[in-house]
């Protein structure tokens, strides 16, 4: 008898194949982080999870289970399981992978933020782990680099143009590393030209902005087949739309992508679109700095493509939609911004969401959420 999954299985001088089975690595470093036993480091197989907990079998070299023994089985709750391995990132885990110099930077940084007295009452609204997250990820050395060129048109005032080439792709952090796998050295190509202008209406200054971003790819698109990490290119445009009067902005946007193989069952190309609708009042205040309510809306037609709205932050993670998969979704956001200094920008905000279209078995032909987002913008 299993003790794990209750189910019989013969174990006695008789090898299992763990092929099948999501399989994962814990390494020492996260059996510290996260306070799982010695025991944990290596490789397991997921035989079994539910509401609460995910449970594990080793794995041996020869991608077969390990004898069925006390030390060979391991249960993580779902809440440390989606800190290692799903959506929800853990700010421990994320800053004991940087350097110590790094470390000591983000600390004395976020000691000095808690000293401006308008700040305090974010930064513990936000909580210390989402505010350390915030700055890993808008100081990841990671990026893709690259060469660069923009400027202006002499002739023509308002029009400016930017071009840049970089290593990899367009992704960051781990997808970074994915689509690097094994030597890969594409490259990515961007281009950029706009239109601005300003003019003055009923004695107010309006201005305005239109214009398009290009991109291409060719090894952008990341997926796996069984162990391997497989590269296909796509390209996208974005024309978009900006503008301002007294204290309302308007900004509409619309993408449209061509990803080669970029089906759910990766033997189709994709061709998904979309477009955000932003429109914003800023109001300035004599104690407090600017305020500005936002409404936000969008939308998104993968065309087979296909999404997780786990990992888009829209839901919580369990396992009756850890793997759900949908083709469209539209969402409103109902928000404010508040501008506590030049530098500093919090927002939060309550968005509503629907989704159709089912990729797969585990979607629904229709579902809906309700999240609530906060954020923490640093101009450093």
């Amino acid at each position: 008898m299993d003790t794990i999954t209750g189910q019989g299985m013969m174990i006695s001088r008789t090898k299992i194949s763990a092929e099948g089975f999501e399989k994962v690595e814990i390494t020492a470093k996260m059996a510290e982080v996260f306070g799982l036993p010695k025991k944990a480091v290596g490789e397991w197989a997921v035989v079994s999870k539910d509401y609460f907990e995910h449970r594990l079998r080793k794995v041996r070299l020869d991608g077969y289970f390990a004898d069925d023994k006390y030390n060979n089985h391991q249960r993580i709750p779902n809440r440390i399981w989606d800190e290692m391995f799903g959506s929800k990132r853990s700010a421990k885990f994320e800053i004991s992978k940087q350097t110590n110099r790094k470390q000591n930077w983000v600390y004395s940084l976020l000691e000095q933020l808690s000293k401006i007295e308008e700040l305090k009452s974010i930064l513990s609204l936000m909580g210390r782990d989402e505010v350390i997250l915030q700055i890993l990820n808008d100081t990841d050395s990671s990026r893709a680099g690259g060469i660069f060129w923009d400027g202006e048109v002499e002739q023509v005032e308002g029009l400016t143009y930017g071009f840049s080439i970089v290593g990899g792709n367009s992704f960051e952090g781990s997808s970074a590393k994915l689509a690097n796998y094994q030597g890969n050295n594409n490259l990515s190509f961007y281009a950029n030209v706009a239109y601005g202008d300003k003019f003055f209406w009923y004695d107010n200054e309006l201005s305005y902005k239109v214009g398009l971003n290009f991109g291409y790819a060719n090894g952008g698109m990341v997926r796996t087949e069984g162990t391997n990490y497989i590269n296909s290119e796509l390209w996208g445009i974005n024309p978009y739309f900006t503008a301002k009067y007294k204290g309302f902005s308007v900004m509409l946007e619309y993408f449209l992508q061509r990803v080669s193989d970029g089906s759910f069952n990766g033997v189709e190309n994709a061709t998904p679109q979309g477009f955000n609708a932003i429109l914003a009042y800023k109001i300035e205040t004599a104690q407090f700095g600017q305020i500005e309510p936002v409404l936000r809306v969008s939308m998104i037609a993968t065309n087979g493509m296909g999404f997780n709205p786990v990992t888009m932050g829209s839901f919580s993670y369990d396992p009756s939609n850890a793997s759900a998969v949908y083709d469209n979704a539209q969402a409103i956001y109902i928000g404010a911004n508040w501008y506590v200094i030049p530098a500093v920008k919090v927002s939060v905000g309550y968005e509503w969401g629907e989704y159709t279209g089912k990729v797969n078995a585990q979607a629904e032909n229709r579902t809906q959420s309700n999240t609530v987002r906060a954020s923490l913008q640093l101009l450093f």
